[in-house]
């Protein structure tokens, strides 16, 4: 929530010239989602006045409320029609779902156009049951390359990076950190084999001891930059390492297994994934259980 100033115009027909010149004065830009005029009821009475929204003088407490002159001083905003000045809280965000514009609309008047994907999200209807299906078999992939890892003495970690547009499992790895190079986590080797499938790669992983299901799967295919557009299926979250490797690679979405409250970059420790400062953004979802 966020409180603004507002009072009531005395004079309806007043109202409109009202909204134009508080509009050429102040910004509200961070407001859009407001809509600029409220009815006041009463409870035995149909609606009457009008009370008009104004900017707050400062987001980051809870002013005190001057008076008109104050707020209009060195603007053209006539004060004809305007009673003395009050304050109420908004919301300071536009709402995403029809939950959250009632809660919005119960403060002040608000625009709303609900997005269905945030909606479908938080209800827990994202994916159908198909899909969740779909979902459960790639996981697999990356539990049979951790369990290959764990019989292998390495760190028991599996990935898998599919392709959704195709639903071809682009390649599937399995943890080196311990017999190979230590930065060789499940998640940096599954990216390095989609990196030689398009010419390129910084590992030579061909002479490890490791099973051929583990390489890369369909290095004939023309693929795209890296990861853009793939999920990976990984059975342990991700460490910051390897968040940033799934950044740089473009990755679509994520879902991993088993969190990880010590290094975890995707939801456990931090939160990688949603820094704005950050050139590129992709989902997380954890996996509670398969279907």
């Amino acid at each position: 929530l966020v409180p603004v100033f507002a009072c009531e115009i005395k004079d309806r027909k007043q109202a409109s010239r009202c909204i134009r010149e508080l509009k050429e004065a102040f910004n509200f830009s961070d407001l859009m989602h407001l809509k600029r005029i409220r009815s006041l009821k009463t409870r035995n009475t149909l609606p009457s006045l009008d009370d008009q929204a104004l900017p707050s003088l400062d987001d980051h407490h809870t002013p005190d409320v001057p008076s008109l002159d104050d707020i209009l001083h060195g603007t053209d905003v006539s004060r004809e029609g305007l009673g003395e000045p009050f304050l109420v809280n908004v919301a300071k965000t536009q709402p995403h779902t029809r939950a959250q514009y009632q809660k919005a609309s119960e403060l002040w008047p608000t625009n709303f156009h609900e997005e269905k994907y945030i909606s479908r999200l938080i209800g827990g209807e994202l994916f159908t049951t198909k899909e969740l299906e779909t979902i459960s078999s790639y996981v697999r992939f990356a539990q049979q390359a951790a369990q290959y890892a764990k019989s292998k003495q390495q760190v028991g970690i599996g990935a898998a990076m599919v392709d959704p547009e195709t639903k071809r499992v682009v390649a599937v790895a399995c943890d080196l950190r311990h017999h190979g190079h230590p930065l060789q986590h499940a998640v940096m080797v599954v990216i390095d084999l989609v990196a030689q499938s398009q010419g390129a790669g910084s590992w030579c992983l061909g002479g490890r001891d490791m099973d051929a299901s583990l390489k890369n799967i369909n290095s004939k295919l023309d693929l795209p930059y890296l990861c853009t557009g793939y999920d990976l299926y990984v059975t342990q979250e991700p460490c910051v390492m390897c968040a940033m490797a799934l950044v740089h690679s473009r990755i679509r979405r994520v879902f991993y297994s088993c969190g990880d409250s010590i290094r975890g970059a995707l939801g456990s420790k931090y939160k990688l994934h949603t820094q704005k400062a950050l050139n590129h953004h992709f989902e997380v979802f954890q996996i509670m259980h398969t279907f």
